[in-house]
């Protein structure tokens, strides 16, 4: 009877110990997940497509790529370029006569099916120009904004509060409507490139040196970072999140003799 006993006591503290093995197993992969990044691939750009990334975005309405090149660089590519998500060329859009050459463009989902993107120019002065294309890159609406030292080195459509946020590398993140009234203002470390993650709910954006990834929230609390250099990603310069990933433009090093497009999972909410 006595031996049943001791069994019995025994079975129970092999599962009780098994239940917290297993359970800090999990903890523990769950704060790995966190506070690392997956990289899911990555294609190259300049030799093979001909241009330098300065921006990149995710379409939802056709699961693609669109991604930006100022093209005065080695590879000389300049407009928008839509690809699949596995780096085929689809197509090249040349930006309209006298527009800037932009260094970050993000979807706008009004609705998938609306497919309209905006363009931030960047032209290192205290007034940028911001426009809204349709699906066909047809200008639709377009605003002035000055503010900071000079906005523009990132665009993120903020598809909960239906707002913009254009990225000053000097100042910080400045909310406007898509009509360009301001919003709120809070400061940044960020220096180039900005999207609005909608699994999180937060802002990922970006600094070139050193090679930083941070996640902040819609009114600038930092959250978390991540160094990119430890996964090989060597200037930063544009960032889109779409189908739980992070496409990260890598413009490799001035003046533009290359260019990546790195893939990573979406890291967990923060908590």
């Amino acid at each position: 009877m006595k031996s049943n006993k001791v069994l019995i006591v025994t079975n129970v503290l092999c599962g009780f110990f098994l239940f917290v093995s297993i359970f800090a197993l999990v903890a523990d992969a769950e704060k790995s997940d966190r506070d690392t990044l997956v990289v899911l691939g990555k294609f190259e750009t300049c030799q093979s497509l001909g241009f330098s990334p300065d921006g990149v975005t995710y379409s939802p309405r056709k699961s693609r790529l669109f991604i930006t090149a100022a093209g005065s660089d080695y590879c000389n590519g300049t407009g928008i370029f839509e690809l699949s998500l596995d780096g085929e060329l689809i197509k090249q859009i040349h930006f309209p006569s006298g527009y800037g050459l932009g260094y970050s463009i993000t979807r706008a989902s009004s609705g998938p099916k609306n497919g309209h993107f905006f363009l931030v120019e960047f032209n290192n002065t205290p007034t940028v120009r911001v426009v809204e294309f349709d699906s066909c890159c047809e200008m639709v609406n377009e605003f002035l904004f000055t503010g900071g030292e000079h906005p523009g080195d990132g665009i993120a459509f903020n598809h909960k509060t239906k707002n913009l946020a254009i990225l000053d590398a000097e100042y910080g993140v400045f909310e406007v409507t898509t009509s360009g009234e301001l919003v709120q203002f809070f400061p940044t470390p960020c220096s180039a490139g900005i999207t609005y993650n909608k699994k999180t709910g937060t802002y990922f954006g970006l600094k070139h040196e050193p090679e930083i990834l941070y996640e902040f929230t819609t009114y600038g609390e930092m959250l978390r970072s991540f160094d990119l250099s430890q996964y090989g990603v060597e200037q930063p310069v544009g960032i889109g999140y779409g189908q739980g990933k992070l496409f990260i433009a890598d413009e490799i090093d001035f003046p533009n003799t290359g260019g990546y497009i790195w893939i990573f999972k979406s890291p967990k909410r923060f908590k």
